[in-house]
């Protein structure tokens, strides 16, 4: 009798069979070099049965494999090692499609999460790593920029809501926001300048749109500390929400530090 995790390699190997029929096995690959055949697994599970092309003993070309661990894999092999594009579903329902370099998810992919969460762009030894985008399915939240080692590193826009009204569009270090940028509140508050550990720290300026107050100065961890000048405005029409036009203003005032990572 079939068994489901059979019906799902069989499934999967249709799907791929039919999207990569014309993909190159390298008449150059050399069998000797890769004779230890899966050295470096997903997750560094074993093989426990396999469905597909084979070459002098490997898995080379087109096939599914099951691991002892659980994990499902159905695409490209080369040399005993999964290496192409491929499709993998572990245990819990995480699903990644993408690119496999010598059994392990390099290269460009999609990961779906059990939660109905989504990561695509590029990846690196199964981390979210490069450029990518990442949504959230239970709050309303997508991050679009970059990462390193699973956590977003450089520049990228993180919207807080679907209508895209609260963001923060700036600098991240080690998944906080550290360095420049600007965060704009549910409430059309905004806040333009320089940020360390998550923390408003360093010079910016935070306008409060209702109360019609702006402080523009030194801060330290979320407070304003130091030198600065606080004042009070009317702005006509302003109802909250982003604020374009005076959103240059303030990037005008705050001179963006030169900061490399």
């Amino acid at each position: 009798m079939t068994s489901p995790v059979d019906s799902l390699v069989s499934g999967l190997v249709d799907i791929v069979s039919d999207k990569f029929t014309d993909f190159d096995l390298g008449e150059d690959f050399d069998p000797a070099a890769s004779s230890a055949g899966f050295r470096r697994l997903v997750l560094g599970t074993t093989v426990d049965s396999y469905e597909g092309e084979t070459r002098n003993g490997l898995f080379h070309g087109t096939g599914g494999a099951k691991f002892k661990a659980g994990q499902v894999y159905a695409g490209q092999f080369q040399g005993g090692m999964m290496h192409g594009s491929g499709i993998c579903m572990w245990p819990d329902g995480t699903v990644y499609e993408g690119d496999f370099n010598q059994s392990d998810i390099t290269g460009v992919g999609k990961y779906v999460f059990p939660d109905g969460s989504t990561y695509e762009g590029e990846v690196y030894k199964g981390y979210r790593h490069g450029y990518g985008i990442f949504t959230d399915s239970s709050i309303p939240v997508t991050y679009q920029g970059y990462w390193e080692h699973g956590l977003r590193h450089g520049e990228g826009k993180i919207l807080y809501d679907p209508e895209g009204k609260s963001y923060y569009d700036g600098q991240w270090q080690n998944g906080v926001r550290d360095g420049y940028g600007v965060m704009v509140y549910k409430t059309g508050n905004i806040y333009v300048g320089q940020w360390k550990s998550d923390k408003k720290h360093g010079r910016g300026c935070m306008t409060w749109v209702q109360a019609q107050q702006r402080y523009i100065g030194q801060w330290q961890f979320d407070f304003p500390h130091g030198d600065g000048d606080y004042c009070w405005f009317e702005v006509a029409g302003v109802k909250g929400g982003p604020i374009t036009s005076q959103q240059k203003l303030l990037q005008q005032q705050v001179v963006q530090p030169s900061v490399h990572y």
